[in-house]
């Protein structure tokens, strides 16, 4: 598993999980498309996952255009976050496995924001 931190807006980050044996990868908190888009066309990988740490725009603004892009795409965000996250399908309340091998996303609360995976 490769890890790779991509600059997104002025302040933040996206980090992509990228498994080279199977071309897959997965994205956390993608504010922006294009820098998750220029990184899977390099690796030549196909987006399987999202992980969406909780529901602000900073963090889930990306998720749109990439679920245009990669219709199959899953989608994780914290149970409280229900009808926030654009394209949410997995709501999270414990340790769940993925559809990238080795990858376990456990879930957690924080008393700042409701509901962050």
């Amino acid at each position: 598993m490769q890890v790779h931190r991509l600059r997104a807006l002025s302040d933040n980050y996206i980090f992509l999980l990228h498994d080279p044996d199977r071309h897959q990868a997965a994205v956390v908190d993608p504010a922006e498309a294009t820098p998750v888009q220029r990184c899977l066309q390099e690796l030549g990988a196909e987006l399987v996952a999202i992980f969406n740490t909780h529901h602000h725009s900073d963090h889930v603004g990306a998720n749109r255009r990439l679920i245009q892009q990669f219709p199959a795409v899953c989608v994780y965000g914290g149970a409280e976050d229900r009808g926030r996250i654009p394209g949410q399908q997995v709501f999270c309340k414990r340790a769940i496995g993925c559809s990238l091998p080795d990858v376990l996303v456990r879930c957690s609360s924080s008393p700042d924001i409701p509901g962050p995976i």
